[in-house]
C-alpha cells in the first residue's frame, strides 16, 4: 500500500510540473514576506504587492519582486 501512495505522489508532482503549476517565483525572493502584504479574500488570505516599498523590505528583494511578471508576481494590493 505504501508503494502505491508514494508512486501516486511522484506522478502527481511530475504531472503538476509538466502542466506548469510550479510555485510562483516570488516565493524564492529572499525575505519576500517583509516586502509583501496579505489581503483577506473572505475565508482565505493571499500575498499582494503594495504600491510602495515597505520600510523593512530590503532594496534587493523589492527590485527582484518588481521585475517579476505574470503568475510569478503577486497581484497588486487593492488598498
Amino acid at each position: 500500500m505504501k508503494k502505491k501512495i508514494m508512486l501516486a505522489l511522484v506522478i502527481t508532482s511530475t504531472t503538476l510540473a509538466a502542466v506548469g503549476l510550479l510555485p510562483p517565483k516570488y516565493l524564492n525572493v529572499p525575505d519576500f514576506q517583509d516586502c509583501l502584504k496579505t489581503e483577506s479574500m473572505g475565508t482565505w488570505e493571499h500575498w499582494c504587492m503594495p504600491h510602495q516599498k515597505p520600510t523593512n523590505c530590503a532594496e534587493h528583494s523589492w527590485e527582484e519582486l518588481t521585475q517579476l511578471t505574470g503568475r510569478d508576481r503577486p497581484a497588486d494590493c487593492r488598498h
